[in-house]
């Protein structure tokens, strides 16, 4: 973890992305209490590893949305990142519902 830790904060902007790359697939360090701090770092200190970090959590978004230390990652990437991407995180969320009411319409 400190090691980690120490890439993040002193590393250069090559070695922070490779380390996106290599923690942005997992979704369990979002759930520790303690490898949060690492993605928050990452979310704040490179951007570059924004797009990394959420193709990482895709499909989890309604699953971190419940968990109390996964909320806060997710918070800080949201607040990161353009509109874009803030509405394909949202689109994301509520992509049973938008489903559901297009086969409504569908139907009628």
């Amino acid at each position: 973890s400190r090691i980690l830790q120490s890439i993040v904060q002193h590393g250069e902007e090559g070695q922070r992305k490779a380390l996106a790359k290599a923690l942005g697939g997992s979704s369990n360090i979002a759930n520790d209490m303690y490898a949060q701090h690492i993605l928050k770092k990452l979310i704040k200190v490179c951007p570059a590893s924004r797009e990394v970090l959420i193709l990482g959590l895709r499909g989890n978004v309604e699953h971190f949305l419940v968990k109390r230390v996964a909320c806060g990652v997710l918070e800080d990437l949201y607040k990161s990142v353009n509109a874009t991407t803030r509405t394909r995180i949202v689109r994301e969320l509520y992509l049973k519902e938008f489903s559901k009411l297009e086969n409504a319409a569908d139907d009628k």
